[in-house]
C-alpha cells in the first residue's frame, strides 16, 4: 500500500473517472468532458477590451457597493503610450473599458490594453504616432460607460474626468525655413524658422574662411520660433552655410544637412579708364572701360567728361573743345559696390595744331632738354601706350621704344609695335597715342591690298603731317605665326590709311631672331596702319568670325574653336589658320576656300595647365576657355572609374514613416580624385531629385557621410536614391510606432491583437467562431494522442 501523498492532475482525474467504463464509452466520455473544459475556457476568455483575469476575487462576497469608479492619475510610458488609472473601492470591471471611452487633446488612440491592479484598473492607451506636444490631456468621453463589478458607472460628466500627462513631446524639431542673404555691401542675414521653440542648434560656414555659429549667436523673434543674426564674412567669395542639428525644448534632436549658398562681396571693383585711340580722331576722343574688373561682374559704367556731358557704357566717345579736362569713370558691380578712375586730358594744342616755338624760346623753358616719357596702360603686354615728348628740336630725331633701347610699345597677340623714330620740321613738344588691334579691325585693308592682314595699329598724334620731316616705325611678327601661315618676311608689308585709301609704306625686314622677325617702315605721317602678308595662296582670305565651342574643360581635355574664313578675291585659295591662346600659337589647320565663298575651319588644343585662356584665330577674337583641375560627374549611368566622386552607399534611417513625417537618408561619398573638393548630393524620390545638399571639402581618397531629410505628404511606396545609388524602398502611410509599447504578458498581447482588428463583424467572428474552433481542435488532438489514436 502506498502511503505517500497522491498526486492529482486534471488528466489523472479524467483517467480515474473513466477507468471503470468500457473503452469505447470511456473514450466518448473523455471527449465530452474535454469539450466541456474547452467551453469553460472560452467563456473565461470571452469579453471585449482585453480584460486579462476574472473579477471574482474582489467581489467581497456580495457585500453592498453603491460607490462608482473614479478617474485616477495619468503618466507617460513612452513616446506612444500613456497609462491612466480607473480606481474603485471594490473592483473595476475591466471588460467595460474601451479605446472609444477616451479623448486626447493632441494625437489619436490606436488601441487600449487593460490590466488589473488590485481593485483598480490600468488602461494603457497606445497612440497612432508620436506627439509634438509636451502636455497631453486625456479626457473621458461623455458617453463612456465604465462599470465596477457591482454595476456602478463612472460619472464621465464630472469636472475632474480628465488627467494631464506631461513630457509627451517625442517628435524631433523640424525646420520651416532656413535662409541666408548675400553679404554684399554689408553683412549677411541668417534666418532660421522652426515649427517649435528650440533650445539649441548649430551651423557650420565653409568657404574662403570657415566658422561655426550656435543659438547663442542669434536673437529670438516671432514668438520664439524664429532666430536671426547678421554675419560679416572675413573674406570675399562663395560660402555654404550648413544646418547641422536642432534640439527642441523637450530634448529631442534632429540631425540636418540643409545648406544655403551665399556670396560675400564687400570689395569694390577695380575701375580702369582708358583712351580708345583706335577710334579717336582729333578732338573726338573715345574711351574704354573694358579693362575694369570685378570678381562677380560689373553692372554699370558711368562717365563724366568734365565739360558737362555724361554717358554710360563700357565704351563711349565725346567731342571736346580745346582745353583741359578731367574725365571720370564710375563703375558699379552687381552687388552695389562702386569705384572710380580719372583721365586728365590736355587738349589745348589740338591734333594737328602748330605749336612751333623759336630756338630762343625753347632754351628759356624750364629744363630746356629733351624729355621722352612712355606710359603703357596695363603693363608691358598692353595693347595701348602713350608717349609724351617735351622740347624736341627740329631736324633731330627722337627715338621711342626698341629704337631707343626700351621695351616694345604695344602688343596684340603675335604682333608687336616695337618703336617709333620721329624727326620734326619745327621745334615743339608733342604727344603720341598708340593702340594695337587684331586683324579684324583692318579687314578693309584685305580687300584694298589683296593681302592678308596680320594686325592693325593706330597712332593718334598732335603733330600735323607737314610738321614731320621723317617717321620710322618698327614692328615685329612672331616666327611661329609666319611659319603657321607659310609666309616669308619678304611678303610682309605695312599699309597706311590716308586720304580715304590704303597706301603702301616702304617696308624692309631686319635681322631675325629665333623668336621674332622685326620690320622697319618709313611713313610720311601718323594715322591708321595695317600689317599684311602678301601671298598668292592667302590673298583676300581672312577670318571673319571665331567661336570657342567648349568654354570650359578639365586639364588635359581637348577644346575646340570654330572659325569662319571668307575669300573675297577672284581666285580659289588655301588658307592656314593659327589658334592662339594668350598670344601663343597652340595649333594650326588648313582649308580650301573658293572665290567669293566662305569655309569653316576647326582647330583644337589640349591644355595641361589650369587657368583662363584668351583665344584668337589669326588675330580674330574667339572668346575664352577655362581650364579646371577636374570635373565632378554625378551621373549614375556613367562609368564610376573616371569620376571624382562616387556615392558608395545609401541607406534609409527607417523603412516606414507616417504621412507628413520627415525621413532621413544617409549616403557615403568617396573622393577618388586627386584634389579636395565639395560634392553636391541629390536625394531622389522615384527618380526625381527633391533635395540637394553640398558637403564640406572631401580630401582625396577620403569619404564623408551626408544626411538628407525630406517629408512626403502622400501615402504609398517610394524608391529612394542618392545620385543614382539606391537607398531602398520607403513605405509612407498612417502607421503608428507600436514597437515602443510594453509587454503585458500573453493575455495582454492577445488583447492587443484583438484590439487592432477591425471593429464590426470581423472581431466577433474571430472571438466567437475562429478562436473556439482552434481551442476545441487543439484539445481533441491532445486527447487523441493520449488515447493512442
Amino acid at each position: 500500500m502506498n502511503t505517500g501523498r497522491q498526486s492529482f492532475s486534471p488528466l489523472s482525474v479524467l483517467t480515474a473517472a473513466t477507468s471503470s467504463v468500457p473503452f469505447s464509452r470511456r473514450r466518448l466520455l473523455a471527449v465530452t468532458l474535454l469539450g466541456l473544459l474547452a467551453v469553460t475556457c472560452l467563456f473565461a476568455l470571452s469579453g471585449t477590451g482585453g480584460a486579462t483575469v476574472a473579477d471574482g476575487q474582489y467581489a467581497h462576497g456580495g457585500e453592498s457597493d453603491d460607490e462608482p469608479p473614479g478617474f485616477g492619475n495619468g503618466s507617460r510610458i513612452n513616446d506612444t503610450a500613456i497609462a491612466v488609472t480607473i480606481s474603485d473601492n471594490h473592483d473595476v470591471d475591466e471588460s467595460t473599458i474601451e479605446a472609444s471611452d477616451f479623448l486626447l487633446s493632441h494625437g489619436s488612440i490606436r488601441n487600449v490594453s487593460v490590466s488589473e491592479d488590485g481593485s483598480d484598473a490600468t488602461a494603457t492607451l497606445l497612440l497612432t504616432r508620436r506627439i509634438n506636444q509636451d502636455n497631453v490631456t486625456v479626457v473621458l468621453q461623455s458617453d463612456a460607460t465604465i462599470l465596477d463589478t457591482n454595476g456602478n458607472a463612472l460619472d464621465s460628466s464630472a469636472s475632474d474626468s480628465f488627467v494631464i500627462v506631461p513630457n509627451m513631446d517625442g517628435v524631433p524639431p523640424a525646420l520651416e525655413d532656413f535662409s541666408v542673404t548675400n553679404a554684399t555691401g554689408g553683412p549677411a542675414t541668417i534666418r532660421i524658422e522652426a515649427r517649435e521653440a528650440l533650445s539649441d542648434f548649430h551651423l557650420t560656414l565653409n568657404g574662403p574662411a570657415s566658422d561655426t555659429l550656435d543659438r547663442s549667436d542669434f536673437e529670438t523673434v516671432d514668438n520664439g520660433k524664429t532666430w536671426e543674426t547678421t554675419y560679416s564674412p572675413p573674406a570675399d567669395g562663395t560660402y555654404v552655410a550648413y544646418m547641422n542639428g536642432l534640439t527642441d525644448e523637450a530634448g529631442n534632436t534632429r540631425e540636418s544637412s540643409r545648406n544655403r549658398r551665399f556670396v560675400a562681396d564687400l570689395t569694390p571693383p577695380d575701375a580702369v579708364a582708358a583712351l580708345d585711340l583706335a577710334n579717336s580722331q582729333n578732338l573726338s576722343i573715345a574711351f574704354d572701360a573694358s579693362q575694369s574688373s570685378d570678381e562677380n561682374g560689373i553692372e554699370q559704367y558711368s562717365w563724366e567728361f568734365g565739360d558737362g556731358n555724361t554717358a554710360t557704357g563700357p565704351r563711349v566717345a565725346n567731342d571736346f573743345l580745346p582745353g583741359n579736362y578731367t574725365v571720370r569713370l564710375n563703375v558699379t558691380d552687381i552687388y552695389g559696390n562702386t569705384a572710380g578712375d580719372t583721365i586728365t586730358l590736355n587738349l589745348t594744342r589740338g591734333s594737328g595744331d602748330a605749336d612751333a616755338v623759336s630756338e630762343s624760346e625753347l632754351r628759356e623753358r624750364v629744363g630746356g632738354g629733351l624729355n621722352v616719357s612712355v606710359d603703357r596702360r596695363g603693363g608691358l603686354d598692353s595693347s595701348d601706350a602713350f608717349v609724351g615728348v617735351d622740347n624736341a628740336r627740329r631736324n633731330e630725331s627722337v627715338a621711342v621704344g626698341t629704337l631707343d633701347s626700351d621695351d616694345e610699345l604695344a602688343r596684340y597677340g603675335p604682333v608687336s609695335l616695337d618703336g617709333i623714330e620721329v624727326t620734326l620740321a619745327t621745334n615743339r613738344s608733342f604727344d603720341l597715342g598708340l593702340s594695337m588691334t587684331g586683324n579684324e579691325s583692318v579687314r578693309d585693308a584685305a580687300v584694298a591690298t589683296e593681302a592678308m592682314p596680320l594686325a592693325g595699329f593706330t597712332v593718334v598724334n598732335t603733330v600735323a603731317d607737314e610738321e614731320i620731316a621723317n617717321a620710322n616705325i618698327q614692328f615685329s611678327v612672331d616666327q611661329s605665326r609666319l611659319r603657321a601661315l607659310d609666309v616669308s618676311p619678304a611678303d610682309v608689308s605695312l599699309y597706311r590709311y590716308h586720304d580715304g585709301r590704303w597706301n603702301a609704306v616702304p617696308t624692309r625686314a631686319l635681322n631675325a631672331t629665333n623668336e621674332t622677325q622685326p620690320f622697319r617702315a618709313e611713313s610720311p605721317g601718323f594715322s591708321r596702319f595695317a600689317i599684311t602678308a602678301d601671298t598668292a595662296t592667302n590673298s583676300n582670305i581672312v577670318v571673319t568670325d571665331a567661336t570657342v565651342e567648349t568654354p570650359q574643360v578639365a586639364s588635359g581635355d581637348t577644346f575646340s574653336v570654330t572659325a569662319t574664313v571668307e575669300n573675297s578675291g577672284d581666285f580659289d585659295g588655301a588658307f592656314t589658320g593659327g589658334l592662339e591662346a594668350n598670344g601663343t600659337l597652340v595649333s594650326t589647320a588648313t582649308t580650301s576656300v573658293a572665290a567669293g565663298e566662305t569655309a569653316t575651319l576647326s582647330l583644337q588644343s589640349q591644355p595641361s595647365d589650369e587657368g583662363t585662356y584668351t583665344l584668337s584665330v589669326n588675330g580674330t577674337a574667339a572668346g575664352t576657355v577655362d581650364v579646371t583641375p577636374t570635373t565632378t560627374d554625378t551621373n549614375s549611368d556613367a562609368d564610376t572609374s573616371d569620376r571624382q566622386f562616387v556615392v558608395t552607399n545609401a541607406s534609409l534611417g527607417t523603412q516606414q514613416v507616417d504621412v507628413d513625417e520627415v525621413f532621413s537618408v544617409e549616403a557615403t561619398v568617396e573622393n577618388r580624385g586627386a584634389q579636395p573638393d565639395n560634392f553636391t548630393a541629390g536625394l531622389a524620390v522615384n527618380g526625381s531629385v527633391v533635395v540637394v545638399t553640398e558637403t564640406s571639402p572631401i580630401p582625396p581618397g577620403d569619404s564623408q557621410t551626408v544626411e538628407l531629410d525630406y517629408l512626403l505628404n502622400r501615402s504609398g511606396a517610394f524608391h529612394i536614391s542618392v545620385n543614382g545609388t539606391s537607398a531602398g524602398t520607403l513605405t509612407v502611410g498612417d502607421v503608428g510606432d507600436g514597437d515602443d509599447t510594453e509587454d503585458g504578458g500573453p493575455l495582454a498581447q492577445l488583447a492587443g491583437v484583438l484590439g487592432v482588428l477591425p471593429m464590426g463583424l470581423l472581431q466577433p467572428i474571430f472571438l466567437f467562431v475562429v478562436l473556439p474552433i482552434a481551442l476545441i481542435y487543439g484539445l481533441l488532438k491532445a486527447l487523441a494522442i493520449y488515447l493512442g489514436y
